[in-house]
């Protein structure tokens, strides 16, 4: 039971539109009774209510996606978001200008050069991007290998 069926409806065309509809068709098909509620709420609480709010425009929405969760570390649910994000127009070198303020400003071990060759493996995933370069702090480039 969907608790508010008009904020689902405008979240599941907001997640689809931002993740692809495929993706969302594909996990909402694999919820079962246990996990079809979570699937539910978070379509209509996440993607209707706090992606429907037109204030902010899709593409700075996902930039701010994924500050705050790559600064959470969570680098799959950043990866999937990170596909979204390139969706709502997000260019690789904002990608870039983004995973460097998470390194600078929550000093993350996850910002390392092996590490940073890491980040640009899941942006590779996200759309195929390549020769992505990472300046790092001190000093060296990190370019295609």
């Amino acid at each position: 039971m969907i608790m508010d069926e008009d904020l689902f409806k405008k979240g599941l065309e907001q997640r689809r539109a931002t993740l692809g509809a495929d993706y969302v068709d594909k996990n909402l098909a694999a919820a079962d009774d246990f996990t079809r509620p979570f699937q539910e709420a978070m379509t209509a609480w996440c993607w209707g209510f706090g992606w429907g709010d037109e204030v902010i425009d899709a593409k700075t929405r996902s930039m701010m996606n994924l500050a705050m969760i790559g600064a959470l570390g969570k680098m799959h649910e950043w990866e999937i978001h990170c596909r979204g994000a390139i969706t709502n127009g997000v260019s690789k070198e904002e990608i870039r200008a983004i995973i460097h303020v998470v390194g600078i400003y929550c000093r993350k071990s996850s910002m390392s050069s092996d590490s940073l060759l890491n980040w640009q493996e899941r942006l590779d995933r996200c759309n195929g991007a390549r020769n992505i370069v990472f300046f790092l702090s001190n000093g060296r480039d990190i370019v295609d290998r």
